[in-house]
C-alpha cells in the first residue's frame, strides 16, 4: 500500500469570517465583547469576587454609529503571554486558563466573532503590565478567500490608557451592520434595555456600562415578600426557594409573584394588547450573566410535569434559576451564551425544582380565580425584594432536600380562600360589538369594562328571576 500526499484537514478562512457569524445576532456579538471586559476585571483580582460590589470602578464604554464602532474598558488589559497565545486564535487552547474565575467563556471565539460580524476593518489596541500592544484586522485579512492567518502586532509605549485596559476599534463597517447603527433604527435603544437586563446583576455588583455617553441603569427581579421580614410566617404570600449543589456548580431558584395576580379585565386587556408581562415567566443565570431571559416555554417548565403552558392568566409569576461555578465547562449554557444545553442534568435539575416552585403560584392562582379582589389584604402586606438576595432565607429557614447536597428548599403555604360561599364562576366570550352594544344597552356607555358589562347582564336577568 503506497502513502498518498496528506489531505488538509484544517478550517477555512470563509467559515470562521462568513459563516460562523450567521449563528449570533449583532446585538448578542457585542454583548460578547462585553463579556469579555466583565472578565478582565475579574482577572483583575479574583480574591475580591465575593464583595457584594466587586467591580466598582471598572467600566465599559460602547459607542456606535453608521460610520464606526468602539468599545473599550479599564478592565487591566491583555497581557502578552495571552495575546500571542490564546487571546487572537480561533478557540481556547488552553482550557485551564481561567479555571478560578466564575466566567461564561469557554470557547475562546467571542471576540473574533463579534469582529468577522461588524467588520470590514478593525483594530484592537490593549494595555497591561507588560505593555501595551496593536493587533490590526485589515480588509485584505478579513477576506474570506485570503488564506493567510498571520496577524501584524504592533508594541507601543505603556500610556496608551490612563487605565489598564483594551480598546477594540472597527473603523469600517459592513453596509448591513452600517444601516443597523442608525439612530432610526432603534438598535441602540434595544442594545441599552439587552444590556440593562443581561447584564443587570454584574452591573448591580458594581460595574458600569456606557453606551454611547448614557450609563445604562440596571434591570433585576423583584419579587413580593412579607414586610419586616416574616417570610415563611403563616397565611402569608412568600417564594419558593431552592439552593443546592451538583457537581461542583451551585443552583439557586426563586419563583413567586413580583405583582398582585391579575384581575379578568386585565387578562381580557392583555389578550387585545399585550404589555404587561415584561418581567413574568423565567429568567435563567449562568456566573451572574442572564442566558435566557423571563422565559414562558417549556424551557423552564411551562408545559411540563403538571404545569400548565403559559397564558396571560400568570403574568404576575417571575422566577430566576441561577448556577454559579468556577468550572465554567460544567454550566449548562450553549456556545452563543444565549441559551441552554437542554440535555444537561445540572440543568434538568434545577427546571424541576423551578417547576416545582411554578405549580405553586399557578395553583394559586387557580383557586383565587374570578375572587381576586379577594386576594388584596394578602398583597398589602408584602414589598418587593431582590431576588437573587432571597436565596439567603432559604439558608435560615428552609428544609434538606435529600436527592441534592448541601440543600435547603423552602415551599411556602400559600393563602387559600375559605369554602363557606357557595358560589361558581361563570366565563364566556362575545365579540367585541356585542359587548358594546350591551353596555350602551345597560350604562348608556359603549365603554365599560368586559368583566363590569357580564356582572351587569346576569344582575340585570337574576333581579327579573326574582320578580
Amino acid at each position: 500500500m503506497a502513502d498518498l500526499e496528506p489531505i488538509f484537514g484544517g478550517p477555512t478562512k470563509r467559515f470562521f469570517v462568513s459563516m460562523l457569524t450567521r449563528d449570533i445576532e449583532l446585538k448578542d456579538s457585542i454583548l460578547d465583547l462585553l463579556d469579555n471586559c466583565v472578565d478582565g476585571a475579574m482577572r483583575c483580582d479574583p480574591k475580591i469576587l465575593k464583595a457584594k460590589k466587586p467591580f466598582e470602578g471598572y467600566e465599559a464604554r460602547i459607542k456606535l454609529s453608521p460610520k464606526n464602532f468602539e468599545i473599550s474598558d479599564n478592565c487591566g488589559g491583555i497581557p502578552w503571554e495571552v495575546l500571542q497565545g490564546e487571546a487572537l486564535s480561533l478557540g481556547r487552547p488552553n482550557i485551564e486558563r481561567d479555571s478560578n474565575l466564575p466566567t461564561i467563556g469557554m470557547y475562546g471565539i467571542g471576540m473574533k466573532r463579534a469582529i468577522f460580524k461588524m467588520a470590514r476593518e478593525a483594530e484592537i489596541i490593549t494595555q497591561s503590565a507588560d505593555g501595551a500592544f496593536k493587533v490590526k484586522y485589515g480588509a485584505k485579512w478579513l477576506n474570506e478567500n485570503n488564506e493567510d492567518w498571520v496577524l501584524p502586532v504592533s508594541k507601543f509605549p505603556k500610556n496608551q490608557f490612563k487605565n489598564n485596559g483594551t480598546a477594540i476599534t472597527v473603523s469600517k463597517l459592513k453596509k448591513d451592520v452600517e444601516k443597523t447603527f442608525h439612530p432610526d433604527s432603534g438598535f441602540v435603544r434595544e442594545l441599552k434595555k439587552a444590556i440593562a437586563e443581561y447584564y443587570g446583576y454584574i452591573i448591580e455588583r458594581g460595574f458600569k456600562v456606557i453606551v454611547n455617553g448614557e450609563i445604562v441603569e440596571p434591570e433585576v427581579l423583584n419579587v413580593l415578600v412579607p414586610k419586616a421580614n416574616k417570610i415563611g410566617s403563616a397565611g402569608s404570600i412568600s417564594p419558593y426557594i431552592f439552593e443546592g449543589e451538583i457537581d461542583e456548580v451551585q443552583i439557586s431558584v426563586v419563583v413567586g409573584f413580583y405583582r398582585p395576580v391579575p384581575r379578568e379585565s386585565e387578562i381580557w386587556d392583555e389578550q387585545l394588547a399585550p404589555r404587561t408581562q415584561d418581567q413574568a415567566g423565567i429568567s435563567i443565570i449562568c456566573n451572574d450573566r442572564v442566558v435566557l431571559l423571563n422565559d414562558k416555554s417549556r424551557a423552564t417548565g411551562w408545559g411540563e410535569q403538571g404545569v400548565p403552558k403559559y397564558h396571560n392568566q400568570f403574568i404576575s409569576i417571575g422566577g430566576i434559576l441561577v448556577f454559579s461555578s468556577n468550572v465554567a465547562s460544567k454550566l449548562p449554557i450553549a456556545t452563543t451564551k444565549r441559551g441552554i444545553e437542554i440535555n444537561s442534568e445540572i440543568y434538568f435539575q434545577g427546571r424541576t425544582r423551578v417547576i416545582e416552585g411554578i405549580k405553586k403560584f399557578v395553583n394559586f392562582t387557580n383557586k383565587w380565580k374570578g375572587i381576586e379582589d379577594e386576594t388584596t389584604p394578602y398583597f398589602n402586606n408584602l414589598e418587593l425584594s431582590r431576588a437573587r438576595s432571597t436565596t439567603k432565607i432559604a439558608e435560615k429557614i428552609g428544609k434538606p432536600y435529600r436527592k441534592i447536597k448541601n440543600s435547603r428548599q423552602f415551599t411556602p403555604d400559600l393563602p387559600v380562600p375559605e369554602n363557606t360561599k357557595k358560589s361558581a364562576r361563570i366565563s364566556y366570550s362575545k365579540s367585541l360589538d356585542e359587548i358594546t352594544a350591551v353596555s350602551t344597552f345597560l350604562f348608556d356607555n359603549p365603554d365599560h369594562e368586559p368583566r363590569e358589562v357580564g356582572e351587569s347582564a346576569f344582575d340585570y336577568i337574576f333581579e327579573r328571576t326574582e320578580k
